[in-house]
């Protein structure tokens, strides 16, 4: 029994679903959700970068 692949272009305005995508070789990839750790690093350089921004020196 042969098997029958079908490829379709697809651009990057068509959403697909929920899930964010990588595209690799032409492949579309399914990336993993950002966890815990991710958020807590962006929280923390965000916090850093606000303090700097609302130093009475910066200019």
């Amino acid at each position: 029994m042969a098997s029958i692949t079908t490829n379709s272009v697809i651009t990057a305005e068509q959403p697909r679903g929920s899930h964010r995508y990588e595209l690799i070789d032409g492949e579309l990839i399914v990336m993993s959700p950002a966890g815990n750790e991710h958020g807590r690093i962006a929280a923390s350089l965000l916090w850093r970068v606000a303090s700097f921004v609302d130093e009475p020196d910066f200019v």
